[in-house]
């Protein structure tokens, strides 16, 4: 998962949607309230395989016929909300049968260094290699996997239990 773009009013979410593939949004519900327009949009977008998850207050109600993928409402405990999150994203990524290639033993290495905020120097120093077989290394993970993004490849790191949230609270 990369995030390609955050916006605060119509004009720019379409720019940016012109601009980049995007396969997921996350939207607060108050501001489609805001832009109706975009409901429209939105719709176009769902019928061309984009999801959605929007975020809404306890006391915003939002009419059954909705066609977002998961509603999510702000005031739940932050442990719910990432959990809601990670199990939908865990639904929709490709599942490890279904990749080209399986990593090996020391992309799995290395990609639990990368989704823990170790550098590339301090990954090849650590496991006793060369910053250049790092990034070799890290240009098959992004490959196998398609997933190019630090974040992209931490949230893949902990969907796939090659770490846990706790080794993500321990980054300094």
């Amino acid at each position: 998962i990369q995030i390609s773009a955050e916006f605060t009013d119509i004009d720019t979410f379409k720019k940016e949607l012109e601009k980049k593939q995007v396969q997921l949004i996350f939207l607060n519900y108050k501001f489609i309230l805001q832009n109706p327009k975009l409901y429209g949009i939105l719709e176009k977008l769902h019928s061309e395989n984009i999801y959605f998850i929007v975020l809404k207050g306890s006391r915003t109600q939002i009419p059954p016929d909705n066609f977002f993928n998961l509603v999510v409402e702000i005031d739940d405990p932050k442990a719910e909300i990432a959990q809601k999150i990670n199990g939908f994203i865990a639904s929709i990524l490709p599942k490890e049968s279904e990749n080209s290639s399986h990593l090996s033993e020391r992309e799995i290495d290395i990609l639990k260094l990368v989704a823990t905020g170790f550098t590339n120097k301090e990954i090849a120093n650590k496991l006793f290699i060369s910053t250049h077989t790092v990034i070799t290394h890290r240009k098959n993970i992004t490959r196998k996997l398609g997933i190019k993004s630090v974040a992209g490849l931490t949230v893949y790191a902990v969907l796939n239990k090659y770490i846990s949230e706790e080794d993500l609270s321990n980054i300094n």
